[in-house]
């Protein structure tokens, strides 16, 4: 019998199929190194959950599978290397290291963090959904008022009206008050210069 670290259900070997089967694989694929596996019988498993506990906490049973409670995750295509790779993804409490409020880092998440963008396999994620928005808007905005301010003050009242709109996003009300009347000034200056050409062309 082994249990299952996700219900914690003692279940017979016959309800380990996948777990079994993603061990064959990847001695198959020459990345079970840090054991001599060179059989899967009862002896070998009770072995590999005795010997590497955070290997053994990262599979699941077979009903955990079929119940959806937990993804098959496919350590071929992970990241790792000092650190076992996932054999089941289940949703995660982190903590948000920006707001303090517990997040859910769900199990198809995972499988995308890890399987798709192959990020290492003991990494999470620092910041909840709404804070990792934040930032990226955040990166965004710098990135826009650098462009705009790169040669300096900008000339053209758009382009003022721009950077004031950018500070008040970014919540910084007296530097949007002195884009937002440069902005004034050129569009005056502006209406002059129109006019100016209007004349000239009679």
């Amino acid at each position: 019998m082994l249990t299952c670290p996700v219900c914690d259900l003692q279940r017979p070997l016959s309800e380990f199929d996948v777990y079994l089967s993603q061990l064959k694989s990847m001695h198959q694929q020459q990345l079970l190194w840090w054991w001599s596996i060179h059989d899967y019988s009862w002896a070998t498993i009770e072995k590999v959950f005795s010997q590497e506990k955070r290997f053994s906490d990262q599979m699941a049973c077979d009903p955990c599978f079929d119940k959806g409670v937990a993804l098959i995750a496919d350590p071929i295509k992970q990241h790792f290397c000092d650190w076992p790779p996932y054999l089941a993804y289940i949703d995660q409490s982190c903590s948000c290291k920006a707001c303090q409020h517990v997040f859910v880092f769900s199990k198809h998440e995972q499988l995308s963090w890890y399987e798709h963008y192959y990020f290492w396999v003991q990494s999470r994620p620092a910041h909840c959904l709404t804070c990792r928005q934040q930032r990226r808007q955040d990166r965004s905005i710098n990135r826009d008022l650098s462009l705009l301010l790169s040669d300096g003050l900008p000339e053209l009242a758009n382009k003022s009206q721009r950077v004031a709109e950018l500070y008040i996003e970014m919540e910084k009300p007296e530097k949007a008050r002195r884009y937002q009347n440069l902005a004034e000034k050129q569009r005056q200056q502006e209406k002059c210069v129109d006019s100016n050409s209007a004349g000239d062309s009679r």
